[in-house]
């Protein structure tokens, strides 16, 4: 088991600072990083506000990420990893950056990434696609957005390195526009290699946008492994593929 645990909270100008500084510990720490998750300022900036948890850092900043890394020595650990937080600050990707000095601290880092309610009610949302196409579908995602309503909301945030980005859309309204939401949240990952589920499955209710990040070759395929290992149909009916 671990015996340390080294986190961090840093804020950044650019995506492209957030994904070097991701390869940056991703190398340096051989295989020892834990977490990196990243938190665009719009999540960072509702969560927490009133009710929600303190902001630790500045708000304003376009990217937060908390990186966490744990191993079998704590002095070295630590001193290696509040090394290349130093090598970003210098090289100017990270803008500005916390280091919790106990658990409670690191806890209260954690809490902005965890303790999301003050951002909710808003349709839920997982999807996944390469690094390096996160930004062009941020920004597409903003645009259609605000074309469908100038009172459009959105917070984004994800464990980028699995390439996967959680989206909240607002206003929710109980269900009124959740197909026009989800027309726009799937509809964006057109041509960018994405899908519609990171995580989550895709179940009953994004069975109907499937097509959107599968070929019409992939879900025949899919249909008859289903048929073949289950041929009366007993297995989780009519999920997914039938």
């Amino acid at each position: 088991m671990p015996v340390s645990r080294d986190t961090a909270m840093f804020a950044c100008e650019s995506f492209g600072a957030v994904t070097r500084q991701l390869q940056s510990l991703k190398t340096s720490l051989a295989g020892t990083l834990t977490a990196f998750e990243v938190m665009w300022s719009s999540f960072y900036t509702s969560v927490t506000g009133d009710g929600g948890p303190s902001a630790p850092l500045e708000r304003g900043y376009p990217y937060y990420v908390i990186a966490e890394a744990e191993g079998a020595d704590p002095d070295a650990d630590a001193e290696r990893f509040q090394g290349l937080l130093e090598q970003g600050m210098e090289s100017g990707d990270i803008v500005d950056a916390v280091l919790p000095k106990s658990e409670s601290e690191r806890r209260s880092l954690w809490n902005v990434r965890e303790e999301f309610d003050t951002a909710l009610p808003a349709y839920l949302y997982d999807v996944s696609l390469p690094i390096r196409n996160m930004e062009t579908y941020v920004s597409r995602l903003e645009k259609r957005l605000l074309e469908w309503r100038e009172d459009a909301e959105w917070e984004v945030f994800g464990h980028i390195a699995d390439g996967n980005l959680h989206i909240f859309v607002k206003p929710y309204d109980d269900g009124v526009n959740h197909e026009t939401s989800d027309s726009i949240v799937y509809g964006c990952l057109e041509g960018l290699d994405g899908s519609i589920s990171a995580e989550h499955g895709i179940g009953i209710e994004k069975k109907p946008w499937l097509g959107l990040s599968r070929t019409a070759d992939e879900l025949d395929l899919m249909r008859r492994l289903k048929h073949l290992l289950d041929p009366t149909g007993l297995l989780n009916p009519g999920k997914v593929v039938s």
